[in-house]
């Protein structure tokens, strides 16, 4: 994620670790052959800061792969100035709980192709609730009630996001994946908790049409160093033949 122009690493929304420049850290996921990256700037989201539009254009002209952009999208025109820098998606959030007209509008001038869906949900008191903000603001709403408001809009995808995991490397909520995906018709991205190449194949056993995947590959070893990395498509092959993995 973005923060302050530079690449950090979240823990529960929270915790901020610093990996580098982003520009650098899209060059080797070039040469690494990553299939699709995924930017989510947080300082709109949480100090409703301006997007970033010239460092956007930076970032889509350095990479190779298909790429979306999320954080702090409002308008339309948002949307647009997005998709002339380069980027084939954006991804909604804290407006599709705020303006749901607005994200219709989107849907019909862009089409559900080019409109995602993030969802951050946090488990309270045994309840898996929605989150909008950064994480920052609990809309006390149910995810699976969230959900069906969300199908209603007609977007391309939902990328699910497990706060509680984020950051952990201690494995994907399967059971709540598993759940939205049988609830909805809608392509789901697993995000949230994968640490080992086998959690990435368990997101696609529980019906995950994709995989979002961060510190595993930018942290390394027990220590957690800062290494960006990607793994050989060898090693990769059975997970990668059944869908995609999204950094």
């Amino acid at each position: 994620m973005l923060h302050s122009g530079q690449l950090y690493k979240s823990v529960q929304f929270s915790t901020n670790i610093y990996i580098g420049d982003p520009l650098i850290a899209v060059k080797i996921f070039n040469e690494k052959l990553a299939e699709e990256l995924s930017i989510v700037d947080i300082d709109p989201c949480k100090y409703g800061s301006e997007i970033q539009f010239e460092l956007l254009e930076q970032i889509a002209g350095e990479c190779f792969m298909p790429l979306s952009y999320g954080g702090g999208i409002k308008t339309v025109e948002d949307v647009r100035k997005i998709l002339y820098s380069g980027f084939e998606k954006v991804v909604l959030n804290s407006i599709v709980f705020k303006n749901q007209e607005v994200v219709r509008q989107m849907v019909d001038e862009f089409g559900s192709s080019t409109i995602v869906v993030s969802i951050d949900y946090k488990t309270i008191n045994g309840m898996k609730q929605v989150f909008v903000d950064g994480g920052k603001t609990n809309t006390n709403i149910e995810l699976m009630d969230y959900l069906q408001t969300v199908k209603s809009l007609q977007v391309g995808e939902i990328i699910l996001k497990a706060i509680d995991l984020d950051g952990t490397m201690s494995g994907m909520d399967l059971e709540t994946i598993q759940k939205v995906s049988s609830a909805i018709q809608v392509p789901v991205i697993a995000n949230g908790g994968v640490g080992h190449l086998n959690d990435i194949s368990a997101g696609f056993s529980a019906g995950a049409s994709a995989v979002g995947v961060s510190s595993l590959f930018v942290f390394k070893g027990p220590l957690k160093a800062v290494l960006i990395n990607y793994p050989d498509p060898q090693v990769t092959k059975q997970v990668r033949n059944r869908s995609h993995v999204i950094v």
